[in-house]
């Protein structure tokens, strides 16, 4: 969709979901956000908190409308086809961070072994972005993954140290986690794949 025009979006998009390579959900959230920028209210708020916590909120719905219908499955190590002998990594993840917040991980895509996603702080309002990488070893059905936090994706109440990174080992639906720098870990916890994380993004 990259190069079509925003005036021809909507039937570009309509095209594909009637030949079922697009989620007919998936482009009815592509919509709402059209629909907000034509709004005149968008140009009259100059300060721009309305407009932004408004897109934002359509935006996240976006978000999970995708996650929730994304069929595609990562490439192998080599950018072959998947592997069938490696358990498959879901899209999103629910945990408690440290026995102290809430945490979720969104994998939004992926390059060879390499993805990128988002972390939210639901408590918080606070969301951030994220780039990692994961790691297989032979006859191993469990799934290495290391990340960062690179960056606020939405600035709310929580500060974030960028300067650690996250470690986790995920086995099935389950992820045992930990954050910490260099090779001290420092807070360990677990999370769970959420229920609408039906798709797996990794070999599977």
């Amino acid at each position: 969709m990259r190069g079509v025009r925003p005036s021809q979006l909507t039937q570009a998009m309509q095209t594909l979901v009637d030949k079922r390579e697009m989620d007919a959900g998936v482009a009815a959230s592509v919509r709402q956000l059209q629909e907000l920028l034509k709004m005149p209210e968008w140009n009259s708020d100059q300060v721009g908190d309305t407009r932004g916590y408004a897109f934002l909120m359509l935006a996240e719905g976006a978000i999970h409308e995708i996650l929730r219908t994304a069929p595609h499955r990562a490439p192998d190590a080599n950018g072959g086809a998947p592997s069938s002998t490696v358990s498959p990594i879901r899209l999103s993840w629910r945990g408690t961070y440290d026995d102290r917040f809430p945490i979720e991980l969104h994998i939004l895509g992926w390059i060879g072994t390499q993805f990128t996603g988002i972390m939210t702080y639901p408590g918080d309002d606070t969301s951030t972005t994220i780039s990692g990488q994961v790691s297989v070893q032979a006859g191993n059905t469990s799934v290495n993954l290391s990340w960062q936090e690179r960056g606020y994706a939405v600035r709310g109440r929580r500060d974030i140290d960028f300067n650690g990174s996250y470690a986790a080992t995920v086995t099935g639906d389950h992820m045992d986690a930990n954050w910490g720098r260099g090779n001290q870990t420092i807070v360990q916890f677990t999370m769970t794949a959420t229920d609408d994380s039906k798709d797996s993004t990794f070999p599977g």
